[in-house]
């Protein structure tokens, strides 16, 4: 056996290995007695969906479909939940942070949800079980429906499987969608008119004259003594599969222009003077994997920091051959009078700082730049 065959063998005999350990940590499903008897409690409907959302967190779609069928098919009962909050939270709000939620969540359960517990060093393959299966639930949603859903649920649907046409390479039939959804009707409520507005910028940013980012914002450290802040956490942050700036890089990368898409994220995911509400990380990782190594990406930033200039009217640096802002002023305390406050050019050390206290730093160097 030469080296390359060699090489070929031991990685599909890697790729099997890791298929059967990922099969044997997926538990079976409950006896059909226990489902049964599950079936008969007080809220059978939001008792099984929740079954079905971790099975789908922990096991992929194709083992979640078993629960989510009687889970939907429960809904309908009297007196159960309709699982509208439910899945309105299921397609809108970023697939990392409901897996974080849910196996902070799973460390507690005991009974037939014990075997779903996740392990921190499970969110991550978890996070991309629930965004592949996210167009093939709604999907699921549609067939298993006594007619139309209701809404919002039929406008969310059809978002989700619009963005997913247009992934999949059909573009037409994704923007059929999205101009359909984007009719808006006088007198919708304040959710179902929000989705209105958002299936109108998917729909622009499916043409690549129309801007899908916001207009730069002035960045001004406040160092002053008389502002106090109070942090009550991180937002929650929004489904990226529905937010324009994901759907235009998307669609630069099927185009060939990779290094466009890069510029794209990188400026979306700097941050800035505001807290991205919609994260890119997960699309703009791979990109910059494919072109650079680690040792690469920590070189390519500190060579960022040396390309720092603060002295002109538009203080920056150039990242992975990117122009991205930093903060063009600091405002402070007036020494001369507590009550006043002076503006003053950054300094070096805290242009540095404030580039190393981005939301791309933290996810670059979780660690730091060792």
């Amino acid at each position: 056996m030469n080296r390359k065959t060699a090489a070929g063998f031991l990685g599909t005999l890697a790729a099997l290995m890791l298929a059967a350990a990922t099969q044997a940590a997926c538990p079976p499903l409950p006896a059909p007695a226990e489902l049964a008897a599950q079936q008969q409690s007080a809220d059978s409907a939001r008792d099984l969906f929740e079954y079905a959302v971790l099975r789908l967190l922990k096991c992929g779609w194709d083992e979640a479909v078993p629960a989510f069928d009687p889970a939907l098919e429960a809904s309908r009962g009297s007196g159960q939940s309709n699982l509208q909050r439910n899945i309105l939270l299921l397609g809108t709000a970023d697939p990392r942070d409901l897996a974080g939620r849910g196996a902070r969540w799973s460390r507690d359960r005991d009974g037939w949800l014990g075997p779903l517990r996740l392990r921190d060093d499970e969110i991550e393959a978890a996070t991309r079980r629930l965004e592949a299966a996210m167009p093939r639930f709604f999907e699921r949603l549609l067939e298993r429906a006594d007619g139309p859903l209701p809404p919002p649920l039929d406008r969310l649907a059809e978002l989700v499987l619009a963005v997913d046409d247009v992934r999949r390479g059909d573009v037409a039939r994704g923007r059929d969608r999205l101009d359909r959804a984007a009719q808006m009707q006088p007198g919708l409520p304040a959710y179902e008119a929000a989705m209105v507005r958002q299936a109108a910028k998917l729909r622009a940013a499916l043409d690549p004259q129309s801007p899908v980012e916001p207009p730069p914002q002035a960045w001004v450290l406040d160092r002053r003594s008389s502002i106090y802040t109070e942090s009550c956490g991180v937002p929650g942050r929004g489904n990226p599969a529905l937010d324009p700036l994901g759907l235009r890089a998307d669609l630069l990368r099927a185009d060939g222009d990779p290094g466009a898409a890069l510029a794209l994220l990188l400026r979306h995911e700097w941050g800035g003077p505001e807290f991205p509400m919609v994260s890119h990380w997960r699309r703009l990782q791979p990109l910059l994997e494919r072109r650079y190594s680690r040792a690469q990406l920590r070189q390519g930033w500190l060579d960022a920091e040396g390309s720092i200039h603060t002295d002109d009217a538009q203080p920056g640096l150039l990242l992975y051959g990117v122009e991205l802002p930093l903060p063009s002023a600091v405002l402070e305390d007036d020494p001369a009078d507590p009550e006043r406050s002076v503006r003053r050019p950054p300094r070096r050390d805290e242009a540095v700082a404030a580039a190393r206290a981005t939301p791309l730093f933290a996810a670059l160097f979780p660690d730091g730049l060792r």
